[in-house]
C-alpha cells in the first residue's frame, strides 16, 4: 500500500483534480490507519498545517470578494491539498520503505512521460493534430518562435507541469539505473539521460529546458570528473574566439537565444502583469492575511503561475514566513546529509532546478505534485536517518563516515 503513491501515479495525473483528492485523502486514511492514526508532527508539518489554517481563515474573510463559487471551491482544495501533503510528509518521513522498489516505480513513471514524447513525435508525423485520453490532450497547439508547432502536455493540466514532473521524478529513475540495476551498463544511462530531455523540449517550457540542460551538463560533467569538463571548456573557449573573430556569427548566435527567450513575448508579459497585479492587490487590500481565493484576471487566476507570489497573495506576509520556513528547513536537512547521500550531486542538481523552476509555476497547480514533492522528499531523508540510526552515528561521526549510505543505503541491505 506504501508504494500505491508510486505505482499508479498516471493514474492519478490523467483523473480530475475533484477524483484525485479523493483518491489522495482515502490513500493517506488507509496508511495511517496502520499507524493507530499517529504520526510524529516535526515543525515542518506544523508549520504546513498553521498555514493550511491560515489560509482557510483567508478564503471565508474573502469568501463576498469571490467571483464565482468554482473560484471558492479551488481555494478549498488547494488549502486542504497542503494539509494533506504534510500528513504524507510526516508518514513517509517515520516509515521508511525501500529505497530501490521506490526508484523503480519511478523509473517506470520516467519512460512513460518518454514514451508519450514518442508517441507526441509519432502521430505529428503524420498529421494528426489531437489526440485525447478522458478528455485530456496529449499535446496541443502553439506557437514558438514564429513557427506553429505542437506542445506537449502528457495528459496534465498544463505543459509545464512536464518539467516539474521531470525535475522530481527523473533523479529518482536515474539512481535506479546507477544503483540498483544490474542489466542497465552502459550505454543506456547516457542514452536514458538524453531521452529524458525530449518530454522537456517539448513541454516548450523556456526555464525548464534551460534548467533541464543545465541539471544535465551538470551530471556529465561530474561523471566524466576533471577530463571531460577541462575538453568542454576548452571548446566552449575556442568557439567564442571564432565568433568573436566574426561578428556576424555573434549576431546570429545572439539573436537566436533572444528569438528563444521572447519565443512567446505574449505569454511573458502576461505572466508578469499577473505578478504585478498580484503583489499590488494583496498589499492594498490584506498584506497580513492575503487574498485567499484567486480571482481571475482575463484568463488567468491571480497568484498563479509562481510559487512564492502565489503564496503570499494567498495568505500574506504569514503564509510566506511560514512556507519560507517550511523550505528552509527542508533545504537544510538535505545539506545536513548531503555528504552521506549516494549520488548526492544529481539529487542536488534537480532539487535546486525544481525550486527554481516553481519561480514560474506552482506547486500546488495540482493535487498529485504537491503530495509527490512532499512524499519523495519525506523517504529521501528517511532512508538517510534510518540508515544512521541503524548504524548509530551521530552528526560528528558523519563528517567523518561521508559514504555510508553508498555501502548501505537500504535498511533491507544492512546486516543488523
Amino acid at each position: 500500500m506504501e508504494y500505491a503513491l508510486f505505482k499508479y501515479l498516471w493514474l492519478a495525473i490523467i483523473l480530475p483534480k475533484i477524483i484525485q483528492f479523493i483518491i489522495f485523502a482515502g490513500l493517506l486514511l488507509l496508511l495511517l490507519r496502520k499507524r493507530n492514526f499517529k504520526v510524529k508532527v516535526d515543525k515542518i508539518v506544523k508549520c504546513v498545517l498553521l498555514y493550511v489554517a491560515l489560509h482557510l481563515f483567508s478564503i471565508i474573510f474573502n469568501m463576498p470578494e469571490a467571483q464565482s463559487g468554482y473560484r471558492v471551491m479551488a481555494a478549498f482544495n488547494t488549502a486542504f491539498i497542503w494539509g494533506i501533503a504534510a500528513l504524507y510528509y510526516a508518514y513517509y518521513k517515520e516509515n521508511p520503505i525501500s529505497m530501490g522498489l521506490m526508484c523503480k516505480c519511478m523509473f517506470t513513471n520516467a519512460l512513460i512521460l518518454i514514451a508519450l514524447s514518442m508517441l507526441t513525435l509519432a502521430l505529428n508525423f503524420y498529421g494528426f493534430e489531437s489526440f485525447k485520453l478522458f478528455n485530456m490532450p496529449l499535446y496541443v497547439g502553439d506557437w514558438l518562435m514564429g513557427v506553429r508547432s505542437y506542445r506537449l502536455v502528457a495528459f496534465m493540466d498544463f505543459s509545464n507541469l512536464v518539467c516539474l514532473f521531470y525535475f522530481l521524478v527523473f533523479p529518482f529513475a536515474y539512481h535506479y539505473i546507477l544503483r540498483y540495476s544490474t542489466r542497465m551498463k552502459p550505454p543506456f544511462p547516457q542514452i536514458f539521460l538524453m531521452l529524458a530531455l525530449v518530454p522537456v523540449m517539448l513541454s516548450h517550457s523556456r526555464l525548464g529546458i534551460a534548467l533541464a540542460f543545465l541539471a544535465t551538463g551538470f551530471i556529465m560533467a561530474y561523471k566524466a570528473k576533471r577530463l571531460a569538463a577541462t575538453v568542454i571548456v576548452g571548446l566552449t573557449v575556442l568557439y567564442m574566439i571564432l565568433l568573436l573573430n566574426d561578428a556576424s556569427e555573434a549576431e546570429a548566435l545572439f539573436d537566436l537565444a533572444a528569438s528563444f527567450i521572447n519565443g512567446r513575448q505574449s505569454s511573458t508579459d502576461t505572466r508578469f502583469e499577473l505578478y504585478e497585479a498580484s503583489l499590488r492587490m494583496t498589499m492594498q487590500e490584506s498584506p497580513i492575511f492575503g487574498m485567499g481565493i484567486k480571482n481571475m484576471l482575463r484568463a488567468a487566476p491571480l497568484g498563479s503561475h509562481c510559487t512564492y507570489i502565489g503564496i503570499f497573495y494567498k495568505t500574506g506576509v504569514l503564509g510566506a514566513l511560514l512556507i519560507s520556513y517550511v523550505f528552509y528547513a527542508l533545504i537544510s536537512q538535505m545539506l545536513r546529509v548531503y555528504r552521506c547521500m549516494e549520488n548526492p550531486h544529481l539529487f542536488a542538481a534537480y532539487f535546486i532546478a525544481f525550486f527554481l523552476a516553481l519561480s514560474t509555476e506552482d506547486l500546488d497547480g495540482d493535487n498529485w505534485l504537491i503530495i509527490l514533492f512532499f512524499s519523495m522528499t519525506a523517504i529521501l531523508l528517511s532512508r538517510i536517518s534510518s540508515t544512521l540510526k541503524q548504524h548509530k552515528l551521530t552528526s560528528k561521526q558523519l563528517e567523518d563516515c561521508p559514504r555510508i549510505l553508498a555501502v548501505c543505503y537500504d535498511v533491507e541491505d544492512c546486516e543488523a
